[in-house]
């Protein structure tokens, strides 16, 4: 069997060991910095994503400091309250179609309901092109794979902040690259998965926290 892809893969792995994810801003159109107050900011997120409800876990806002003034009304929180403008066929997935949410009345006179006064409009996706080298082959005396397999990932997360007269703050989007390898000297055993998402977590959630603060 040929070990030219098992030895690209090593290869690769080797030059990762330096860091095989890439992290880059893809839109200047930097978040604007709220005017300092002593009073308590009352947030809430919002996903294009719906059905997912670990946005919490990336969007890592000081709310349990005690030095913090932000508290945080949850997206699938917020989601619950703007039913039936958050269905499958009705979710916004570009801010264009988030902007014309927030100029709904109806949805200002939920958010006030709720005493919010900034949204913050998370946009997430992700691609991935895979490169499969691996073969597997087995008889009588047992079975054995041979090669090696890597995978770009390229990650993007846009985060706008709202205020509660539908006026937008800015919006801040990043992208992250890496590459994913699993080598298979008998079986595939994966070496490395990139951490794309969580790079671009820390990134939108560091600009949101001095926007904010």
């Amino acid at each position: 069997m040929n070990l030219f892809p098992l030895s690209l893969g090593i290869l690769t792995l080797a030059a990762c060991l330096d860091g095989c994810t890439t992290i880059h801003i893809k839109n200047e159109n930097s978040l604007q910095s709220l005017a300092k107050s002593e009073n308590t900011r009352t947030v809430a997120l919002l996903s294009d994503d719906w059905e997912n409800d670990d946005i919490e876990d990336c969007i890592d806002l000081p709310v349990n400091d005690a030095d913090s003034n932000i508290r945080l009304i949850s997206a699938k929180q917020l989601h619950n309250q703007l039913l039936p403008f958050f269905m499958p066929s009705t979710t916004p997935h570009s801010q264009e179609e988030f902007q014309q949410l927030m100029a709904n009345p109806l949805i200002r006179k939920r958010l006030n309901s709720l005493k919010i006064q900034y949204v913050v409009t998370i946009i997430k996706h992700n691609n991935t092109d895979m490169h499969n080298h691996i073969g597997c082959g087995g008889g009588y005396g047992g079975a054995a794979c041979l090669g090696a397999a890597w995978w770009n990932k390229e990650s993007n997360i846009a985060a706008t902040l709202w205020d509660i007269d539908r006026t937008s703050k800015g919006t801040i989007e990043v992208g992250a690259t890496g590459t994913g390898i699993a080598v298979a000297p008998l079986i595939p055993i994966p070496l490395y998965f990139p951490a794309t998402e969580s790079a671009n977590c820390k990134e939108i959630s560091k600009r949101l926290r001095q926007a904010l603060d």
